[in-house]
Formats: structure tokens, C-alpha cells, sequence
């Protein structure tokens, strides 16, 4: 058989029969495909189709099947900080730190200018 260079899996299938009066008949099941599940080249669809392998819900990481951590299976949050925390910038020209715990993905930004000197950072205050 010759080899065919792709990157998925190709089945072919022939069936015939010899005669006017047989009816040919083939039966087809599935195949197991093992593979490395955590290597770094692995595709989820890659993962999906491997027999021994599952996808993580949250990151589509690459799990040996009955491994995923059962974060992955967990909603996404807006924020990891409980309402009521407090943030203070420092080092940026305008407090926006809010931002870090309002539950938007709205990025923080932190204007530098005249600042560049100065460390820059958050400061996160649970409740």
C-alpha cells in the first residue's frame, strides 16, 4: 500500500462480487486510535477521535482518558476576587484598578507616562 501524505486518517473501502447472483456484503466497525494524549503537537479534534484520550471542557488540554482535572468541567468566572474587594494601583497615572474586580473582561490600563521610574502594580485587598 502506498503511503499517502496527509494530516487526517483516509479509509477506503471496495467490495465486489464475482457473480450476477450473490449479493456481496462487508461489515465496517470502528478503530481505536491510541496516541499520546499531553504531546505538545496534538490537535482536540486529534484528541476527540483517540480512543484513550479526552479533551478538557475550559482549555481543550489533552487529557489521558479519566484524568481531567474536574476544574475543566467548572462555568468560567468574571472574577477571582469576591465582591466587595478593594484595588489600589500604583505607579500608573489614573487608578483604574477597579477594573481587575468589576466581573467585565475590560482590561486594566495603566497610563506610565512621567512614571517610567516608578514600580507599577495592584493591590488587592480581599473582603
Amino acid at each position: 500500500m502506498n503511503t499517502i501524505s496527509s494530516n487526517g486518517y483516509y479509509l477506503g473501502i471496495a467490495v465486489t462480487s464475482h457473480t450476477n447472483y450473490g449479493v456481496g456484503t462487508l461489515h465496517v466497525s470502528n478503530i481505536q486510535l491510541t496516541r499520546t494524549c499531553s504531546s505538545e503537537t496534538i490537535t482536540q479534534m486529534q484528541c476527540d477521535q483517540a480512543s484513550n484520550c479526552e479533551s478538557g471542557k475550559n482549555t481543550g488540554t489533552c487529557y489521558n482518558k479519566g484524568e481531567v482535572p474536574s476544574w475543566e468541567t467548572m462555568e468560567p468566572v468574571s472574577s477571582v476576587f469576591d465582591v466587595g474587594s478593594t484595588v489600589t494601583s500604583f505607579g500608573c497615572g489614573s487608578d483604574k484598578g477597579n477594573r481587575a474586580v468589576d466581573g467585565t473582561t475590560t482590561k486594566v490600563f495603566c497610563n506610565r507616562t512621567g512614571l517610567l521610574e516608578e514600580p507599577t502594580g495592584l493591590l488587592i485587598t480581599p473582603t
